[in-house]
């Protein structure tokens, strides 16, 4: 036992304390958020290719005699390209390059319609980020082509004046975005040749195995036909957007007509994107947080710097610059740093002063209240619902993972472990709403929060790059007994955990009420509860896996070098 105990702290396969929430711990995981500083040169990266993407659009814009529209259009989309086109393959570029320039010149096109016919343009704008949010439901390389397809029509929002209409003018518009996607696109492979960014991880495959159970029971095909909520997901957060971009349309132009944009672009920021209303109300407190103290201290310090000032162009590429490395600790540092440069930038056309504070302040309130009802009125998508196939995914990955272990297939043992990796950061998209919720809502469950299920598998993760590492080093464990006696007692715990997931409990003597209201709702069916308990399981189990194997490692005979005899 000491031995074994030893084994694990030296090697630091994972910690038993997993579930331990001190703010010790918590504090200081946020003190070292970035410890290889991937992300800052990341930050660096982005913003090298913004400032070429900068000097290129102030070069067109003088030479085609436009409007400073084009160069706040180069600098939004190499900044958001930044982040987007990390990690993309040949593929991905290729799409971006074929669909962002034609994007663009309909965004300009939209952009001239909303400054000329409010009614018709507005319109126009909602329906194309909605459609951009619907293609998501035919899988991920559509979902990334939507996002980057609504990028243009948010620097239409940031930009201070409507550009102009006309050919010309999109074409020119086209040109500036293939230019900013130049520039990104050649920063973003300089940087890997060199090795200031990572390089691409595996991509996980496309759809899971059946090697398992599936994590959720069918409903018959009366109750799916019963069931509003079986749309997609996609096609509900596509109708919610448009319904909140429209009515922050109508009441921004009702309220301050000449600075309606704050209360658009709040109601878009923080319903795009969203994983459930959980996730709409945590984001708004972060986007109402964050922009309300960078639009304090921006309005504060925009009035040193005059109309025109260029210290106020340093200014807005220092907070982007900063709002680019903190977006992976908080989203309430990148909207606090982004609403800081908007104010920096409105203040160098000289909309500044503390007159206007009041104002943006009411229209980022508004917007995320606009955003929150859409959310939760208009077929909304439950966290929990979001939580549960997450983790059912992860569930799936991970048995497929060991599946192919128990195999002795190493090719899919690599393919399997980028899968798992690909499912557990999935559920770490919902881990700090999920935190939230935790922390606000107490929690009745004896055996544990659904946070702790995110935990665990974050767990997992850690111990599945140890033992993967090990397994690929000497291939020969995976024939030892003691080994493969291990993998098959926790593959039938993972297997055992995702039939938890699958069956429907039946209702307790006291829930009275929830079975008159299931038998008036025949679409609705009760959700079984999270196995907790037995997820909090795996962890251990893997551990004892890796103990396993290096215990068999260090008991193998070891070959010895003969020794040379010495007269």
């Amino acid at each position: 036992m000491i031995w074994n105990m030893s084994l694990l702290s030296k090697r630091s396969v994972v910690n038993m304390n997993f579930l331990s929430r001190s703010n010790v711990g918590r504090w200081r995981a946020r003190a070292k958020f970035d410890p290889g500083l991937t992300e800052l040169r990341a930050a660096g990266v982005t913003m090298t290719a913004t400032l070429a993407c900068f000097f290129s659009a102030w070069l067109v814009e003088d030479f085609a005699h436009l409007h400073t529209d084009v160069v706040v259009l180069a600098v939004a989309l190499a900044v958001s390209l930044g982040r987007t086109q990390r990690g993309s393959d040949h593929r991905g570029r290729l799409l971006a390059a074929a669909l962002l320039p034609a994007v663009a010149a309909g965004a300009s096109e939209v952009g001239a319609l909303m400054g000329a016919h409010a009614v018709t343009g507005d319109t126009l704008f909602a329906a194309a980020v909605a459609a951009a949010i619907w293609v998501r439901r035919f899988g991920p390389r559509y979902a990334r082509a939507g996002t980057q397809a609504t990028l243009p029509f948010i620097a239409v929002l940031i930009a201070p004046a409507p550009p102009a209409s006309g050919i010309s003018h999109a074409l020119w518009t086209a040109a500036i975005a293939a230019i900013a996607l130049g520039w990104v696109m050649l920063a973003q492979l300089l940087a890997l040749r060199a090795g200031v960014l990572p390089p691409r991880g595996v991509a996980p495959p496309p759809a899971p195995t059946a090697s398992a159970p599936t994590a959720r029971s069918a409903p018959t095909a009366r109750l799916r036909r019963l069931r509003v909520a079986s749309w997609p997901a996609s096609t509900r957060m596509a109708l919610q957007m448009a319904a909140g971009l429209g009515a922050a349309f109508a009441i921004a132009h009702g309220l301050w007509p000449d600075h309606w944009s704050w209360t658009v672009l709040t109601a878009y920021i923080v319903a795009s994107g969203n994983r459930g209303r959980g996730d709409v109300i945590h984001k708004s407190g972060l986007r109402v947080v964050g922009a309300a103290c960078g639009t304090v201290i921006a309005t504060l310090l925009s009035t040193a710097f005059p109309a025109g000032d260029r210290w106020a162009v340093v200014a807005i590429f220092a907070v982007l610059a900063l709002a680019s490395w903190l977006r992976s600790l908080s989203y309430a540092y990148w909207a606090g740093c982004v609403t800081a440069a908007l104010a920096f930038l409105y203040g160098y056309f000289g909309e500044s002063g503390t007159s206007l504070l009041r104002t943006r302040l009411e229209g980022i309130l508004c917007g995320a209240a606009i955003a929150i009802i859409a959310s939760w009125l208009i077929l909304p998508v439950k966290t929990q619902d979001v939580l549960r196939r997450r983790i059912a995914d992860a569930l799936a990955a991970l048995t497929d993972y060991l599946t192919a272990a128990r195999r002795r297939d190493l090719t899919q043992l690599i393919e399997q472990q980028a899968r798992f990796d690909h499912a557990v950061a999935q559920l770490d998209q919902l881990a700090a709403p999920i935190a939230a919720q935790r922390r606000i809502i107490p929690h009745g469950n004896h055996d544990g929060h659904p946070a702790d299920a995110i935990t665990a598998l974050r767990a997992c993760r850690q111990a599945v790059h140890v033992l993967t590492g090990s397994l690929m080093a000497k291939p020969a464990l995976l024939t030892e007994p003691d080994v493969s006696n291990d993998l098959a007692t926790l593959h039938a715990t993972v297997i055992a955990a995702r039939r938890a997931m699958a069956r429907t409990p039946a209702p307790s003597q006291n829930s009275d009420t929830k079975s008159r209201n299931l038998a008036a709702r025949p679409d609705r069916e009760p959700r079984p509860a999270l196995p907790l308990t037995a997820i909090a399981e795996l962890p251990r189990g893997l551990t004892r896996v890796t103990i396993t194997v290096q215990r068999t490692t260090r008991q193998a005979p070891q070959p010895t070098a003969r020794r040379r005899q010495t007269p």
